[in-house]
């Protein structure tokens, strides 16, 4: 199995149909340019909620293509992996797609995120 190193601590290795909530914030964390452990902080900047909106919405809708059994992650899962409640998850993927209809940068970040997920053991 190819081992591919996102984060210097993280190795993860390749595999087809499963894609995991890890990967997607290491992916997010990549391309953001913050710490994993910034995204699951308490903060409220900029650019970590936007993070949070990026691994909430490619969580809810990228998961569920990945995923061979077809059951999507719930806001409850979405929420308590980013150590916030339901509610959360719900307005960040909200936001999220709000966010891209008008704001270049936030579409910007969320395709390169999108090229950079890939699926996870």
């Amino acid at each position: 199995m190819k081992q591919e190193l996102i984060d210097p601590n993280v190795y993860v290795g390749i595999q087809k149909h499963k894609l995991s909530l890890d990967s997607i914030a290491l992916a997010v964390c990549k391309v953001c340019q913050i710490e994993v452990k910034t995204l699951l902080s308490k903060s409220r900047k900029r650019e970590v909620v936007d993070a949070r909106k990026l691994v909430s919405i490619i969580a809810k809708y990228k998961y569920d293509e990945s995923n061979i059994y077809k059951k999507s992650l719930s806001l409850s899962a979405i929420g308590k992996y980013l150590k916030k409640d339901h509610a959360s998850a719900f307005h960040y993927i909200k936001k999220a797609k709000e966010h891209l209809i008008n704001e270049p940068d936030f579409i910007k970040k969320f395709k390169q995120v999108n090229s950079e997920v890939r699926f996870y053991r």
